[in-house]
């Protein structure tokens, strides 16, 4: 599967080079070109609800219903709201909830250790091989960051 990397605030994507941001279009419209594209995953890095602003949920009501979605959060926020709206959380430790649901969760790591400290993940986020070899030969699906050989989804930032 291929899936691609993007940010959003205020209901419009944008990509990341270096420490600037480039506007890409409407949420939206720009998720049915990716789509069109090849396109299966859009991983999301939510300005807005890292501030604490769930002003994008409807956004993700709309994006579960053609393509697939993982939110990256910092800390949990609104992950009930994104469950129920059938999108996918990639968590980082140590800000994992207590009452999390694995099944629409991702690990977001670096480091092969976390691996073993939350073996409850089937699904791990990295841009690490080690962490993606290792997660590999534990028999879990790699979402990676890159390219990465034997990884279930490479996530690349758009062309």
């Amino acid at each position: 599967m291929k899936g691609l990397r993007l940010w959003l605030k205020n209901k419009v994507f944008y990509s990341r080079m270096g420490g600037s941001y480039r506007r890409l279009g409407p949420a939206l419209d720009f998720a049915k070109r990716a789509r069109s594209s090849g396109f299966g995953l859009l991983h999301i890095i939510d300005r807005d609800l890292a501030s604490g602003i769930g002003k994008n949920l409807d956004v993700y009501d709309a994006l579960t219903r053609f393509i697939h979605v993982q939110v990256e959060l910092p800390r949990p926020c609104f992950d009930k709201e994104l469950y129920s709206l059938n999108a996918r959380i990639a968590f980082t430790s140590p800000n994992i909830p207590k009452d999390i649901n694995y099944r629409f969760s991702l690990l977001k790591t670096e480091e092969p250790k976390e691996l073993v400290r939350h073996p409850g993940f089937r699904d791990i986020l990295t841009s690490s091989e080690d962490v993606a070899g290792e997660a590999i030969r534990l028999k879990k699906r790699v979402f990676f960051i890159g390219k990465s050989e034997g990884a279930f989804c490479e996530i690349s930032d758009p062309p």
